[in-house]
């Protein structure tokens, strides 16, 4: 932990040493949560999801991994791979988001995830090469909501509004990551330690069924002319 903190303070030398200005900004807008579901409902019911999810992993996983049966060693490994798969698969996942429909993308996303996860209610500790990839492929997921989800509602968004939409989206994000872990434990009180799962999953299918719902809406309205969202 030392080593780590000590990289992380010196990472931030190169920034406090150089002399470039900050960005200006001629004008920016204001928006409220009301209003910027109403204008991508998707994309702010996204970060929410994202936050809700996200937090769980940080506050509730490696106490479900250790009361699940794991040592000391395969839960910091299974935590690795969650937090690994998060940053290895934020590229490839970004990539294809970029090149087909993101609400559709999205949804794939979480229905992907939530079968990823019908195995961790089983004893699948004895095989940890399974168990290790299961938690990459989840990671990777989970971490993949909120900034695909915040690059969807920036592209209904006008220049001058970017920041308030980036603004909105962060804070959508940190209130599903503030109420995450108080849901989950509601889940774990019923169901034990793997009710975080069912709660990850129960975020994941919900939000794909509310992807679909605002995807029939959007069809009715590109039938009238109007631009989805």
């Amino acid at each position: 932990f030392s080593w780590i903190g000590l990289a992380v303070g010196f990472s931030i030398l190169p920034l406090s040493l150089g002399r470039t200005p900050s960005p200006t900004f001629k004008s920016h807008g204001t928006v409220h949560l009301k209003s910027f579901y109403q204008a991508v409902p998707i994309g702010v019911v996204g970060c929410f999801a994202g936050g809700l999810v996200v937090g769980v992993v940080y506050m509730l996983f490696a106490l479900t991994m250790k009361e699940s049966g794991l040592s000391g060693q395969e839960l910091s490994w299974a935590m690795f791979m969650v937090l690994f798969g998060g940053a290895c698969l934020q590229y490839p996942l970004g990539w294809i988001s970029s090149r087909i429909d993101r609400p559709l993308f999205l949804a794939l996303v979480c229905v992907a995830g939530a079968v990823a996860m019908i195995p961790l209610f089983y004893s699948i500790q004895s095989q940890p090469n399974l168990y290790y990839a299961l938690m990459f492929t989840v990671g990777g997921v989970l971490f993949s909501l909120y900034p695909t989800s915040t690059v969807h509602a920036c592209s209904f968004t006008e220049p001058e509004h970017l920041m308030a939409t980036v603004s909105g989206s962060l804070l959508a994000y940190g209130l599903g990551a503030m109420v995450g872990p108080t849901l989950a434990a509601l889940f774990v009180k019923v169901g034990g330690p793997l009710g975080v799962y069912a709660f990850v999953m129960t975020v994941l299918l919900s939000f794909a069924l509310f992807i679909a719902w605002k995807s029939l809406q959007r069809r009715s309205r590109s039938r009238l002319g109007s631009s989805p969202r």
